[in-house]
């Protein structure tokens, strides 16, 4: 986990979490109090019609979620990720440079790998999740 490099204050600090394959994360339809950062394993999105959708930590962070969804995630390998409490967030990035670098990092990879897959979507090129 980045350092933050100030003091704690009176808010909910990040903290690094590890969960078992199989476990829900989070419920479709509930309302997200946390930022996750997927550090390690892959994570399952389910979302109405059937749709789903496999996120990867790869050589960095990726960012799973915020604000409430539609959707359901459960790790479909053991994980590891960071989470981040909503309501800290912003002073986190204002007040760490290094946490602000490792945010950025993570919503670039991700932005990079939608693209990615927007581009093999229209090639036909991924497979159905089932």
């Amino acid at each position: 986990m980045p350092s933050l490099g100030h003091r704690r204050g009176d808010l909910p600090m990040p903290r690094e979490i590890r969960l078992w394959q199989g476990t829900v994360i989070f419920g479709a339809d509930e309302p997200r109090k946390d930022l996750w950062f997927l550090t390690s394993g892959s994570v399952r999105f389910h979302g109405g019609a059937g749709e789903e959708m496999l996120c990867h930590a790869q050589g960095g962070a990726c960012l799973l979620t915020s604000g409430d969804s539609a959707s359901e995630a459960v790790a479909a390998t053991d994980i590891t990720a960071i989470c981040v409490p909503c309501a800290n967030f912003a002073r986190l990035v204002s007040a760490s440079q290094e946490f602000r670098a490792f945010v950025f990092a993570a919503c670039s990879q991700r932005i990079a790998e939608l693209f990615s897959g927007s581009d093999e979507m229209r090639r036909g090129h991924l497979p159905r999740l089932h």
